[in-house]
């Protein structure tokens, strides 16, 4: 899965200075909140980016954007607790990062409306043989320009999430 990583640091030294059910009740607050902020990646990149901004996915991209939204998850290790967004499409993970080389094309069917820029009376079925084709695609970053655009606002929700967990 292509994905992002925020990494709020000094985390570990705050967790060495609290302990017992405070420190679960900080624990479960953050969780929640990376667990929010890791929604809202998934749900403004499919709003924002693959409706238009960036890429045009609305209507063909239906896979591309249901992996986007079923992806977000929190995963915690020790004192860390990670937000996950992404997409594990090879399609999804080329146009973030680019890509360049050369792909296989399956032998399929091809439906012909039109033959020599005039209206066939009736669609045609054609074989299309299976090839090699050369591609080079440039990066369209959707989820990272979307963490960009979040991640001012990260600190502050941290924040807050860790004083709701100190409220008793």
């Amino acid at each position: 899965m292509s994905g992002l990583t925020i990494k709020v640091r000094g985390a570990r030294e705050v967790a060495a200075e609290l302990s017992g059910p405070l420190t679960e009740r900080i624990r479960a607050e953050v969780r929640g909140e990376i667990g929010a902020l890791a929604l809202d990646l998934a749900r403004n990149t499919v709003n924002q980016k693959l409706s238009g901004q960036v890429l045009n996915f609305r209507k063909r991209g239906a896979g591309l954007i249901g992996s986007v939204l079923q992806s977000p998850r929190v995963v915690e290790s020790g004192t860390s607790v990670v937000g996950l967004a992404g997409t594990a499409l090879q399609y999804g993970i080329a146009h973030e990062f680019g890509f360049t080389g050369t792909v296989s094309v399956k032998q399929h069917l091809r439906t012909v409306t039109k033959a020599f820029g005039r209206q066939l009376a009736e669609a045609k079925q054609q074989t299309v043989r299976g090839h090699s084709r050369n591609v080079d695609m440039r990066a369209r970053e959707y989820l990272k320009s979307t963490l960009d655009e979040l991640a001012p606002t990260v600190p502050d929700r941290i924040g807050a999430a860790v004083a709701r967990g100190t409220e008793g």
